[in-house]
């Protein structure tokens, strides 16, 4: 109760103009966001679902800002009525969870309270919000940025992470710094290159009997940042110092990471190739901290993203502690006129992924392993190679055609004894539109593998009125699995200027989920989904 009477002094602050000084709210502007997403679960044997104690979950995020000048303040309350099944229950309650004030002048920024931020690729820090992977490390604390000196970009940090409803018991602090050298130079040129550098430190006290377990941890990257032309190349180099935790077995070896991009593009194609090596990277606020809790860093996922459910059968998650490989993404447009192009040309696609465990030599002292930089060990964790074949057909029809070949080792990247999963996909997707504001899609797909779960076949049938309505009904069907399982969901969405409403009915298989390369463990479910944003 005394949260709801936080919230109701909170938007009286915001709202409530009678008692504010008309001149103060002159120029002053007010935003706000207010999203729901409710379940109601049902029993399910056949697919493994089970009912929690509150058949209801509800997550609930209403967000309040407001700016004047050069000040901006905000807040965000969040209601977990219960928590939604799946979700950590370190979620459970209602609470003002972040607010923040602060200052926006010409090239200075100050924020106090929660905020996110990410210094380069987020190797060594990367506050952020994912409220699909129910991820939200925001820090609570104080952030500064400014570029006094115009080329140098300067960012600190200082703060403890979100732990669900509360904070962690580890401080954070950081400080990056990026100079743009050609500004610098004052060179005309179009050309570009920046180099940048971050120290971020851990501090969490230890009451244990060890005398080597360190108390502060420190992580450094250097990074550069070049484009010329059609060229770019940026690379990042972090070490971390010993980090013994729950999730490296108390190792105390040093973590290391490589990561380089590179990027070359022409007229109508282009290319990009990624590599990684990452070795004891599992950066946290905790040294006790598991699965998506006070995570510091990020390790970016460096493979295909699909979009089609099939090809998510068997996402990979990023091995930070113990990882070597890379990604290979090409395209080209197959232009008009030709005879792959017919009349508005095709958009073809290939992407390869492969990422192996490192060649390490077992040791007796703390460190526990040893290993040559590249090593590479006899141990795949996963591939993909796919291609995709976009095709527009006419001004009326537009296909998709994609084939995935992915090798899964479930064993490592899950943590059970499992057999090896090479599959073999193939999904068709056509979009025909009826007419300017009526649109059909239908999507079939079939993943073929001889372990697990063996063969699936999927089929999804989508109809929109541009831009208020969408309906759908689809399924995916394990028809060689030991109980030949239907994963069918069907559902609408209504969308209404900045108010948005959806509601599906369906299943939703036990398994892991993915976003950008972090991955969360979901629960079977069946039953109903609704929800609703509307922004103001």
């Amino acid at each position: 109760m005394k949260n709801l009477h936080v919230l109701a002094v909170a938007v009286s602050l915001f709202f409530g103009t009678k008692n504010i000084h008309a001149q103060f709210l002159t120029g002053a502007n007010f935003s706000g966001s207010f999203e729901t997403k409710n379940q109601l679960f049902r029993t399910d044997n056949n697919i493994g679902a089970t009912v929690p104690n509150d058949k209801i979950g509800s997550n609930n995020y209403l967000k309040l800002d407001f700016s004047k000048g050069i000040f901006v303040a905000g807040m965000r309350y969040e209601a977990y009525l219960p928590v939604i099944f799946g979700y950590s229950p370190l979620y459970n309650g209602n609470k003002i969870v972040n607010r923040f004030f602060g200052i926006r002048k010409d090239k200075f920024e100050l924020t106090v309270g929660n905020f996110y931020e990410q210094f380069g690729s987020g190797l060594v820090f990367r506050a952020y919000e994912d409220r699909q992977l129910g991820i939200d490390n925001s820090v609570d604390g104080v952030s500064i940025k400014f570029n006094i000196i115009e080329p140098v970009t300067i960012k600190a940090i200082y703060g403890k992470q979100r732990l669900g409803m509360e904070t962690g018991n580890g401080i954070i602090r950081g400080i990056d710094a990026e100079l743009d050298v050609f500004g610098l130079l004052k060179s005309n040129t179009a050309n570009y290159l920046s180099v940048s550098g971050s120290l971020v430190s851990r501090y969490e006290a230890y009451t244990g009997g060890l005398s080597t377990v360190p108390e502060n941890v420190t992580a450094y990257s250097a990074r550069f940042d070049f484009v010329a032309g059609n060229f770019g190349l940026n690379s990042e180099y972090v070490q971390k110092s010993s980090d013994p935790h729950l999730l490296n077995k108390y190792s105390y070896r040093k973590g290391r990471t490589l990561l380089i991009n590179s990027s070359y593009s022409l007229e109508g194609m282009g290319m990009n190739v990624n590599l990684r090596r990452t070795e004891n990277m599992d950066f946290r606020a905790e040294r006790e901290a598991v699965n998506s809790d006070l995570l510091i860093n990020y390790v970016p996922g460096l493979s295909k993203q699909h979009k089609y459910s099939v090809l998510n059968l068997y996402p990979y998650a990023v091995q930070s502690n113990n990882e070597i490989g890379g990604q290979i993404d090409f395209y080209a447009t197959v232009p008009k006129g030709t005879f792959l192009g017919k009349n508005y040309g095709t958009l073809i696609s290939a992407n390869f992924s492969t990422y192996y465990e490192m060649d390490t030599i077992a040791t007796t002292n703390a460190e526990a392993f040893n290993s040559d930089f590249f090593a590479v060990s006899k141990t795949k964790y996963f591939h993909d190679f796919n291609v995709e074949i976009e095709k527009k057909w006419s001004k009326k029809l537009k296909t998709t055609l994609t084939y995935a070949n992915i090798y899964y080792n479930k064993t490592k990247l899950e943590g059970e004894a499992y057999e090896i999963v090479k599959s073999n996909s193939v999904v068709a997707d056509f979009l025909y539109f009826i007419n300017e504001k009526n649109s059909l899609r239908i999507e079939l797909s079939h993943l073929a593998t001889k372990t697990d779960y063996l063969n699936w076949v999927g089929a999804m049938v989508e109809y929109g009125v541009a831009p208020y309505f969408t309906c759908f009904v689809s399924d995916l069907y394990n028809y060689q699995g030991n109980k030949r399982a239907h994963y069918y969901n069907t559902g609408f969405a209504i969308s209404k200027g900045d108010l948005n409403f959806s509601l599906r009915y369906g299943r939703q298989k036990k398994g892991v989920l993915c976003v950008g390369g972090v991955c969360t463990q979901v629960p079977a479910f069946s039953g109903f989904v609704a929800g609703l944003t509307v922004a103001f």
